[in-house]
Order: structure tokens, then C-alpha cells, then sequence
């Protein structure tokens, strides 16, 4: 068409020299763009269709509902957060799906438990496991991760960029070999790309108003399922605008402004690690955690907690374990995936915020916690 009213002008990343920011660091034109990161994994499932799809049991559990339950396995983490390879047997043609939690590859330490301590690194473990299965697919997790400064160590990569950035949607599905793609998606419907967008455009506009903003937002996370649908044209666009180096080293910034003065509870040991920081997750006593994040809600600092809810049930014996669709062969003692649901929480260190942000975030997450103790 020519001509008419102007609509919203943003860079095509489709046209070859116009993509840039996250869509061209991710290699996003050379996968398939759908609405969220779980339709895009149940999408890879159905075209692989896999004997097995293993998850880590320390997941968000919706996001494990883009398997069907009698496909799904559960593997155990290491002190360092990388996959515990003798909880982890998947046969020829299955698929195992592994996190790079809080932008960290498996390929570099945490300082969570005894890797970095003994001055291994549990990741080279996990690629060697990785590389001794090449009749498994292995897809690593982005979620959390812009950058990890490592090669990738799977098959697909797999982004959420709403994670990461004011995106609406997307889950963004990439080969790391040229495998054959799935079928492409459908286009979303307008009214539900207005759903996604709304609850971007009321914090932009009126980013004091919590109560506008926050139940939209919460509503659109509700209405999130596994489905056919795509990312919408506005978040590919979008996607195409992020610049990825000036976010990356606001990220940088916060994360070492916090490493100093909350080293006694973060969960990585490294002040200034190689990859790009998701956020500054730290461990406290569970009744703690909570209590802890509550006064930081109270003084508009909104912590995340991944997860409160998990895949597998806190007690595999009890009833939701007896009454799940499980067999005994990956059945498990998941105590310390549940601890760190109960014990971690994720303070923000994004590109929304500066340094001097840090510092009052410090001081509030100290008084909190010296209030709890008192």
C-alpha cells in the first residue's frame, strides 16, 4: 500500500542491513519467532518428536508444560548450577533441555557450592557429557542469558527477550548447526499483540502508577500457553532497536556495584563475571527470603523469586508424587531444588537502573535483613 495515515516507523529486521541489537546478536533471523519461549520449545518437540524431554528440576513448571507430562524427566543440579550428569540418562533421540541460569553458561562457575572452591568448573563436565551424546538434542535455555560469553554448547538456543527488555512477546528458537526448522508460526491477531503491549505502554507513560500497571501485567503472565501462534511484528522490531552493548555494560556496572557490599549472600562469587548478569541473585533463610523481599516490595524494589513454583513435588513419596504421571527411573530426592526456591531471590541490576540505584537497593536490602534479624 501508499500512502494513508503513518504508522509506528521501526527498522524491519527482516531487510538485510536493517536488523541489528538483540534480533542480529542472537542470530534471530536465521530461527523461527514465536509467541513465547514455551510454544517455541512444544513447536521443536513436535517436529523432533523425541522419545524423552528431560528438564531441569529447579524450572519455572509452566515452562515444563510445553511437553507433554508422559514425555518428561527430571534431572538434578550441581553445587554450581550446571546439570548433574548421573541424574541425567536420556536415550538416542530424546531431547534435553538445560538453563544458562542468570546468564551463565555451564561452562563457567557460580561460586554457589564446591566447583570454584576446588578450582574446577563443572561446566567442561557437561560439555564433554554433551558431546559423547550427539544422537540427543540439547537446547540450551536462554531465557535469562543476552550473553554468556561462551560458545554454545547445544544444538538450539532458545531466547525470551520479554526477559530481558521491554519486549511485548517472543520466544525465539535458533539452530547452532542449520537444522531444519519447524513450520512457521502464525500470526498473532491484533487484539492479542494490544494485550501484550499494554501493560509496556501504561508503565512508559505512567511509570509511578503501580496499581495500573502491575495487575495488567500480571494478567497478561496469567494468559500465557503453549500455542501456534508468533512474535508479534512490534517485538521483532523492537528486538532489532536494543542496543546490546550499552545494556550489557549498564549490567556489568550494577552487578559489580552490588558484589562488593552483598558478597556474604550472593549466590555468584564472581564480582565481575564474563558473561552478561540477569540479575544479582542472593540466598537467605527461607522464612527470610520472603520476609526480606516483602520489605523491599514495601519500598518499591521489586526482587524476583525463581521459582516458587517447580515441576517436580517437594515430596515424591506424598501425594502429588503418588498421583503424578512419573516412573520410578527418574523419580528423585529434589531437597536441594527446593531449597533454592525457598532461599534465592534476584535483585534487579538491568539496564533501567544506575550505579547509585545499587546503592540504595543495598541499603534497603540491609535494613531489611537486619530488621528480620533483630
Amino acid at each position: 500500500m501508499l500512502g494513508g495515515f503513518f504508522g509506528l516507523e521501526l527498522p524491519d529486521p527482516d531487510r538485510t542491513g536493517d536488523a541489528g541489537g538483540l534480533w542480529r546478536h542472537w542470530r534471530a533471523d536465521e530461527g523461527r519467532a514465536f509467541a513465547n519461549a514455551s510454544s517455541a520449545l512444544a513447536a521443536l518437540i513436535t517436529h523432533l518428536q523425541p522419545g524423552a524431554v528431560w528438564f531441569p528440576a529447579f524450572l519455572c513448571a509452566e515452562f515444563a508444560g510445553a511437553a507433554a507430562p508422559g514425555l518428561r524427566r527430571f534431572f538434578a543440579l550441581d553445587d554450581d548450577l550446571a546439570p548433574d550428569p548421573a541424574t541425567l540418562s536420556p536415550a538416542p533421540g530424546d531431547l534435553v533441555v538445560a538453563v544458562d541460569y542468570f546468564g551463565r553458561a555451564p561452562g563457567e562457575c557460580t561460586g554457589e557450592g564446591s566447583g570454584e572452591a576446588s578450582g574446577g568448573c563443572s561446566g567442561t563436565t557437561w560439555r564433554d557429557f554433551v558431546a559423547a551424546h550427539p544422537q540427543v538434542t540439547f537446547v540450551e535455555d536462554c531465557a535469562q542469558a543476552i550473553d554468556t560469553g561462551q560458545p554454545p554448547w547445544g544444538d538450539w538456543r532458545l531466547y525470551s527477550p520479554r526477559k530481558i527488555a521491554g519486549i511485548p512477546d517472543g520466544g525465539i528458537l535458533v539452530p547452532m548447526r542449520g537444522q531444519a526448522l519447524p513450520p512457521a508460526p502464525v500470526p498473532p491477531a491484533f487484539a492479542q499483540v494490544q494485550a501484550a503491549l499494554a501493560p509496556k505502554l501504561a508503565r512508559l507513560e505512567a511509570p509511578a502508577q503501580n496499581a495500573l500497571w502491575h495487575p495488567l501485567n500480571q494478567a497478561h503472565e496469567a494468559a500465557h500457553a503453549v500455542t501456534d501462534l508468533g512474535m508479534s511484528t512490534f517485538s521483532r522490531r523492537l528486538a532489532g532497536l536494543i542496543d546490546v552493548q550499552a545494556i550489557s555494560a549498564r549490567r556489568h556496572a550494577n552487578f559489580r556495584a552490588l558484589a562488593g557490599p552483598l558478597a556474604d549472600w550472593a549466590v555468584i562469587a564472581d564480582p565481575d563475571p564474563g558473561f552478561v548478569p540477569f540479575g544479582f541473585p542472593v540466598r537467605l533463610a527461607p522464612g527470610q527470603r520472603d520476609a526480606v523481599a516483602g520489605a523491599l516490595y514495601a519500598r518499591g524494589i521489586f526482587p524476583a523469586v525463581h521459582w516458587r513454583d517447580l515441576p517436580v513435588p517437594r515430596d515424591p513419596g506424598g501425594p502429588a508424587g503418588r498421583t503424578a504421571d512419573w516412573t520410578a527411573d527418574w523419580m528423585a530426592d529434589w531437597t536441594a531444588d527446593w531449597t533454592r526456591a525457598d532461599t534465592f531471590l534476584t535483585l534487579p541490576c538491568d539496564q533501567r537502573w544506575s550505579v547509585s540505584d545499587m546503592g540504595r537497593m543495598v541499603d534497603a536490602f540491609t535494613a531489611a535483613l537486619d530488621t528480620r534479624l533483630g
